[in-house]
């Protein structure tokens, strides 16, 4: 499962992602093998911009959690 900048840009965070890969032998049997994965957002492929956008979320969420 390819996660480039185009794809990172539109999940927003913790999102499940799934595959199902066709294994095609010689003589004509085939596998299927599931792959899956849990995408967790970092700072790979995200702009400053939004870097910035989910510090400030970050900041009034934990302002929200004293108060």
């Amino acid at each position: 499962i390819l996660i480039d900048k185009a794809v990172a840009w539109t999940m927003g965070g913790d999102e499940k992602l799934s595959e199902i890969l066709v294994l095609r032998l010689h003589r004509g049997r085939h596998y299927f093998v599931t792959v899956s994965a849990h995408y967790q957002y970092s700072a790979f492929g995200s702009s400053f911009v939004n870097l910035i956008h989910m510090e400030k979320k970050k900041t009034s969420v934990s302002e929200l959690n004293l108060v």
